[in-house]
C-alpha cells in the first residue's frame, strides 16, 4: 500500500481495522477495534490490547463511538493540529 510505504497516517475505527489487518499493514502492530472483531485482528497478526484507542508508529485504531472523542484528538495530534473538546 502506498499510503503504508510512504508512512503516512492510516486510520480505522471499530470493524474497519479488519480491513487494514487483512491488508497486512497490522502486522506486528499494536491495534485494537471493536470486541467483536478482535479474533479476526489476532489472526492477521495484529497484537490486539483491547484499549479504547491505539496508535503505532502512523496507525491509529479505535473501539468504534465510545471512542470517538480520543480518536478525534489523536487525529489532530498525528497531523500537528489542538481541538478543543470541550463541552463535547
Amino acid at each position: 500500500m502506498t499510503l503504508a510505504k510512504n508512512n503516512k497516517l492510516i486510520a480505522a475505527s471499530s470493524h474497519a481495522p479488519v480491513i487494514l489487518a487483512v491488508a497486512g499493514l497490522l502486522n506486528g502492530k499494536k491495534a485494537t477495534g471493536h470486541i467483536t472483531v478482535y479474533e479476526k485482528l489476532k489472526v492477521a497478526g495484529a497484537i490486539y490490547t483491547g484499549s479504547k484507542l491505539e496508535r503505532d508508529g502512523n496507525i491509529i485504531t479505535c473501539t468504534g463511538p465510545n471512542a470517538a472523542k480520543e480518536f478525534g484528538k489523536a487525529l489532530g495530534q498525528a497531523i500537528g493540529e489542538t481541538f478543543e473538546t470541550t463541552g463535547v
